[in-house]
Formats: structure tokens, sequence, C-alpha cells
């Protein structure tokens, strides 16, 4: 679940959860998750679509291992 605040936020600026934080109306993991599986897979989902962004190099190197 996301947070009621960040709800209202997405439906009055139309914007994606992604979309707000890009933005920078939403910091990025002050997104509550309720401990539900579902609520896990997104927040996973998002953090490694961030993280893909950002470290390519990275994965390089882990392949290299």
């Amino acid at each position: 679940m996301i947070t009621k605040q960040v709800q209202t936020l997405m439906q009055i600026t139309g914007l994606s959860l992604q979309g707000l934080v890009q933005s920078g109306l939403v910091d990025e993991v002050v997104i509550e998750y309720k401990v539900t599986f579902n609520g896990l897979n997104k927040l996973d989902e998002f953090l490694r679509s961030q993280h893909s962004k950002s470290s390519k190099r990275s994965k390089r190197l882990a392949t290299a291992k």
C-alpha cells in the first residue's frame, strides 16, 4: 500500500509513483508499504529500476567475478 498522502498526490498530479520521485515531490523511499507480499514486490521492482539506472558499471563488475 502506498500512503494516503502519496496516493492523493498521484491523483492530483496524474503522475506515477516513479514520476513523483523523479519530480522531487516525494523522497525516494519515504514511501511506506505495508508488509504484504504485493507491497514488497512493488518496492523491490521500484528499487531495482532505480538501481539499474544508476549502476550499469557495478553489474559489469559483478559479472566479471
